[in-house]
């Protein structure tokens, strides 16, 4: 319908439809990835971040995708937004447990009136708690753990049939092959 040739790619709807989506899912993923995801980052910081990481992405993924008809389109957007917010939250999910296994500790030891603010909680949390958020998530960082996250995002591609998904068992069974 249009076309546009910026830096040597052709715009036309179905490209932008691709970086669309392709977005979508690593923008949400980025909304609690660890690290990235707390809320001592910008917002913009982390758009700027999940739009870099789209440019990078989609020639690895192109061959997975098949892109909707006009009339899925917003079928095909809101999977992608479920996708890359399940991965959001699976991160979530581990380090909220480590920091909950921390404060079961701090408790035990005696340490549950010693609270501090927590910023990748968002809440507040005592210092063994706190310790251990940040003692995991600077040891992702050190072991490259946040490129095994971005690895998983793009092996969510080959795993998550893109725009296939149609019940959520199969979204389940997807998630726990790609982590």
């Amino acid at each position: 319908f249009f076309f546009i040739k910026v830096l040597g790619v052709e715009l036309t709807h179905q490209t932008v439809l691709l970086y669309l989506a392709v977005f979508l899912r690593v923008g949400t993923s980025f909304i609690y990835m660890p690290a990235i995801g707390d809320a001592n980052v910008s917002p913009m910081i982390r758009l700027l971040l999940a739009l870099a990481t789209t440019i990078v992405v989609v020639p690895y993924v192109e061959s997975y995708i098949i892109l909707a008809t006009q009339d899925g389109v917003l079928i095909l957007l809101g999977q992608e937004l479920l996708i890359g917010f399940s991965l959001a939250i699976l991160s979530k999910i581990f380090i909220s447990a480590i920091h909950l296994a921390g404060m079961a500790i701090g408790t035990v030891m005696g340490l549950s009136l010693s609270v501090l603010f927590d910023p990748s909680q968002q809440s507040q949390g005592n210092t063994i708690g706190n310790f251990f958020t940040v003692t995991i998530i600077t040891l992702l960082i050190i072991n490259n753990g946040h490129f095994l996250y971005l690895e998983a995002i793009v092996d969510s591609y080959k795993n998550i049939a893109f725009a296939e998904i149609t019940k959520y068992q199969s979204l389940v069974e997807a998630m726990v092959k790609t982590v």
